[in-house]
């Protein structure tokens, strides 16, 4: 509200007194109470003019709105697919036109969301693109000065993919004494891992035998199991299924890893010695108990123990055989050829050494001194 001061408008001077001796203009007392009298009247008009321009200035203090504070509780379900757009009420007695705030916090940080509250609740609603991640969902709702909690659980839907599994180790000893561990991970349309006990079907072929089929539950998003391999060798396959859906497949080898049967064989048998001839020591074929052949690039050792020392002559395995040169030693006698594969020795071959100068015949003494 403005208040409005009228000023006070000024007299007319009043007529100065002719008396004797004074003269108009002239420093008489009644000059200078006219002089005085209007030096009052416009310090009163400039007072007025200030108190004018402060009122018109002045401005009333607003009131300070105060919080609403009340009752509030959601109606929301507990559990909702992922994708699916989710309905939330906040009811309360908030006043109709009252401003709601809707927090969601969830796997991809907070969102917020508006509504005002109608008839004593407030409509919001989460869009399928803000419900794709599965997990938990924390609801806060804040309303002036009022605030309430919630929760609300995403749950993944159908499995509609499955990835190549995982396998370790992916190379295994035939017969059955190792295994393979597999972890197996599945998903649903968005991206989410399946949910706990969901069944997965884990596969693998083995050459010349029946394959396998495992039913493995999910726990934490994952399934894992274990593959015990025949006494075959070969390469197989490992993948897994999912209603309907088929993953990649995982290569696993099952290779010999116990030599049983290590032939030995020297060519030639004999060496002169000479220090120049060389034989050639051959191992092989080389296989494991069920027949399996040791794989290529399988490091092998022959051991030759001589008369003046011993010897070790690495080799490799290529198709199961193994070969290596063996120099023949200056001093004759016989060499003792044992090959050491993976820790497995095989049984002892000789090879004689012989002295390469021809023997000088033998004369009988009675003809020694006899002449012709």
């Amino acid at each position: 509200m403005l208040y409005r001061l009228q000023p006070t408008p000024p007299s007319p001077p009043a007529p100065l007194p002719q008396g004797e001796g004074s003269q108009p203009g002239a420093d008489s007392p009644l000059t200078r109470r006219a002089r005085g009298a209007r030096g009052v009247r416009a310090k009163q008009a400039c007072l007025s003019f200030f108190l004018l321009l402060l009122v018109a200035c002045a401005r009333p203090t607003p009131a300070k709105p105060v919080p609403w504070a009340g009752t509030l509780a959601f109606q929301v379900t507990s559990s909702s697919k992922a994708g699916e757009p989710v309905p939330v009420v906040l009811v309360g007695d908030a006043p109709d036109g009252t401003a709601a705030l809707l927090t969601v916090l969830g796997s991809y940080g907070p969102r917020l969301y508006r509504a005002v509250f109608v008839g004593g609740a407030a409509l919001f609603a989460l869009p399928p693109a803000d419900t794709a991640a599965a997990g938990r969902v924390t609801l806060v709702a804040t309303v002036g000065a009022t605030q309430v909690t919630d929760g609300l659980s995403i749950t993944p839907g159908a499995p509609s993919s499955v990835a190549a599994p995982l396998v370790a180790p992916r190379s295994v000893c035939a017969g059955g004494t190792e295994a393979s561990l597999v972890t197996l991970v599945a998903a649903d349309a968005l991206g989410n891992p399946v949910a706990d006990g969901t069944a997965l079907t884990l596969r693998a072929s083995f050459t010349g035998e029946a394959g396998i089929t495992l039913a493995l539950p999910t726990e934490g998003g994952l399934a894992v199991g274990r593959i015990s391999v025949g006494p075959q060798a070969g390469r197989t396959g490992v993948w897994a299924e999912v209603n309907g859906a088929r993953s990649l497949d995982t290569p696993l080898a099952v290779v010999a890893c116990v030599p049983a049967n290590i032939p030995l064989v020297a060519d030639p048998p004999i060496l002169p010695a000479d220090g120049r001839t060389t034989a050639t020591l051959r191992a092989g074929p080389i296989s494991d108990a069920a027949g399996n052949l040791l794989a290529d690039g399988t490091l092998v050792i022959f051991l030759a123990e001589l008369t003046d020392g011993s010897r070790r002559i690495p080799a490799t395995i290529q198709g199961g055989m193994a070969a290596a040169p063996f120099l023949a030693p200056t001093i004759p006698g016989q060499a003792t050829v044992r090959v050491l594969v993976l820790g497995v020795l095989s049984e002892p071959i000789t090879v004689a050494v012989t002295d390469p100068r021809p023997e000088a015949p033998q004369v009988p003494l009675a003809q020694a001194g006899a002449r012709p």
